[in-house]
């Protein structure tokens, strides 16, 4: 029996002149179409097929750009690696990043990593800092502070000393207690020259307490 031929049943032409290629599309004995690119490269005359059209004519494209500008063939992007390219991109974009601002945080650091993997430092990170990722004004910490000197069985002069030095230091000092700087104490500690040396340990002393 007589193996049918292909039968061509269309010829689409990208590009003009040595840097034109031709697609044809076969009907296969499957039944399903078949695209065949022919350029000439290299005095050469050289066929490529794909079973998608769509990839087809982007490689044909790219084709004809390498050809115009003198590339080679190592220069060839296929459709998957620009999905690839595209979901990538997508990615960084939820982090509201460029793809090329993401692969360098990513170089940096995996550079700086010695060892495991960058996941891993990352999660590490977080448990170390799991105590200072709540924000608390200064006047909460310093409730939390006074209350605290309460439990720990000390006098009530000095609690009632405490209470009023750190009182003044929220009243005095607004915000949030991650906010403060050693600046804003030792003004704080300049504008109150009456607090004592004691009482001086005791409101530096505010600044912790959230992170003990």
């Amino acid at each position: 029996m007589t193996r049918k031929k292909k039968r061509r049943s269309s010829i689409v032409e990208i590009g003009t002149g040595a840097a034109r290629v031709r697609i044809y599309t076969m009907n296969r004995k499957d039944g399903y179409p078949e695209f065949t690119l022919a350029w000439k490269e290299g005095g050469r005359r050289r066929l490529r097929s794909f079973g998608d059209i769509a990839e087809a004519r982007l490689v044909a494209q790219q084709t004809t750009v390498r050809l115009t500008n003198g590339g080679c063939v190592a220069d060839e992007a296929t459709k998957r690696d620009i999905e690839q390219l595209r979901h990538c991109e997508g990615v960084a974009r939820k982090f509201g990043v460029t793809l090329t601002a993401a692969m360098d945080e990513w170089l940096s650091a995996k550079s700086a990593l010695t060892e495991g993997s960058l996941v891993d430092a990352a999660r590490f990170y977080q448990a170390q800092r799991s105590d200072l990722r709540a924000v608390k004004t200064i006047a909460q910490v310093a409730v939390e502070f006074i209350a605290s000197r309460r439990t720990s069985g000390l006098s009530d002069i000095y609690i009632r000393s405490c209470g009023d030095n750190v009182n003044r230091f929220a009243a005095t000092m607004k915000g949030n207690i991650g906010e403060v700087t050693v600046a804003d104490m030792n003004r704080f500690l300049t504008d109150h020259r009456q607090i004592n040396p004691m009482s001086s340990r005791q409101s530096k002393n505010l600044c912790f307490c959230s992170l003990e």
